[in-house]
């Protein structure tokens, strides 16, 4: 469903957004985004394994050069998001279909 978001293997204890803690309730848009306490973005993942692999590597000898940093462009997470917000709203968009054609064939029959 969010094909940006990986699920924590442990909840964290607080939600990392400053925004839920002050409202106190959990602000996710399940649309848009999942619960920052439960979920991680993928890109934040693959980073942590990149550095791991990398420390890994220097400590085993090979050269720090070698291992240079991941292209990714600045809108990245922007990219991201934009692309959640248009799979929901396709989504919302087929239920609306759907919704005005069972009513149209209500009217006929």
């Amino acid at each position: 469903m969010h094909g940006h978001w990986i699920p924590r293997e442990t909840p964290l204890a607080r939600c990392p957004d400053a925004g839920c803690r002050r409202a106190g309730l959990c602000r996710a848009v399940e649309a848009l985004y999942p619960c920052q306490r439960t979920h991680e973005p993928l890109a934040r993942v693959y980073d942590q394994i990149s550095d791991r692999l990398r420390r890994l590597a220097i400590e085993r000898g090979a050269d720090a050069q070698t291992f240079g940093t991941r292209d990714i462009p600045d809108s990245y997470e922007l990219d991201c998001k934009l692309d959640i917000l248009k799979r929901g709203l396709e989504e919302r968009e087929k239920e609306h279909d759907a919704m005005m054609l069972a009513q149209a064939s209500a009217r006929k029959g």
